[in-house]
């Protein structure tokens, strides 16, 4: 027999299944709609591998959306991930990575290599875009 899996606590608000269910519907942020469908599907019974399926997500985030709506409720709608720059690159910053990668090397930068990958250029983020956001 398995652990016993995570419970919605709250629909918040006095809220329905039918009033989230509307509020998903609405929603034009696929995050939240995630959320709300794991909530939902979640609070009928469904269980956590049942909903990781249809929503093409891990076990664990399902469980991490369900923990966030049980902690915070509406707020966690909002999809926090890359809070350090509100979610979005500026401009300047698409701007300087699309040059970076077309007109120069790593190694232009002391990193070891020729050829950018995708752990150089998080390297490269992190070290030189982050730094003249917080400089």
């Amino acid at each position: 027999m398995g652990r016993k899996g995570i419970e919605v606590t709250s629909l918040y608000y006095n809220w329905t299944v039918e009033n989230l269910k509307k509020m998903r519907n609405s929603s034009k942020d696929e995050f939240a709609r995630n959320v709300l469908t794991a909530v939902i599907m979640r609070y009928e019974g469904n269980s956590t591998i049942e909903i990781s399926k249809f929503l093409l997500k891990t076990k664990s985030t399902v469980i991490h959306y369900i923990k966030s709506w049980n902690s915070v409720g509406l707020k966690a709608l909002k999809d926090g991930r890359g809070a350090l720059t509100g979610g979005t690159f500026t401009a300047e910053m698409k701007d300087d990575l699309v040059n970076t990668v077309l007109n120069t090397h790593p190694n232009d930068f002391g990193f070891i290599g020729n050829v950018w990958t995708c752990p150089l250029l998080a390297t490269y983020i992190y070290s030189e875009l982050w730094n003249k956001i917080f400089s």
